[in-house]
């Protein structure tokens, strides 16, 4: 059996980004908080607003990291009879038979697996570029059989 992940990330470095959000979140909750207890200063470029921009920017880096995490479950996984997928927008893991396959094609990064019932969809972008060639054996061996 051989998988390939779809996605290379760092965990380490998205937990930082999480991280690092939750800090700018609760921080920017805090002085904004305090500052609205003392006197919320509306003047635009001196005035209380950056926490609420730091507020804004924490949710947008801890939401950027946790979807990075996410798409690190993505994969393809193939044996001599099936081939097992998971994608992003998948709520649980896919396998197709070899035997149900009609058609493979790879192009432009794109791939596409014909089976009887439907037409799936590889968005490969992503991938690094010794892992799409394997994709791409496999795919011209699976269509040559």
């Amino acid at each position: 059996m051989e998988l390939i992940k779809l996605y290379t990330i760092k965990r380490n470095n998205q937990k930082f980004v999480m991280f690092a959000g939750l800090f700018f979140f609760l921080s920017g909750f805090f002085f904004l908080s305090y500052s609205v207890i003392i006197g919320f200063d509306t003047n635009l470029l001196r005035g209380d607003w950056i926490f609420i921009i730091s507020i804004l920017q924490g949710v947008l880096f801890f939401v950027s990291g946790y979807s990075q995490l996410r798409h690190e479950r993505c994969f393809i996984e193939w044996d001599s009879t099936k081939l097992r997928y998971f994608f992003p927008k998948d709520k649980e893991i896919q396998a197709i038979n070899w035997s149900d396959i009609i058609d493979l094609k790879i192009s432009n990064n794109i791939g596409t697996i014909k089976t009887k019932e439907k037409e799936i969809i590889i968005n490969l972008k992503n991938i690094e570029f010794n892992k799409l060639k394997r994709i791409e054996e496999i795919f011209s061996e699976i269509k040559s059989e």
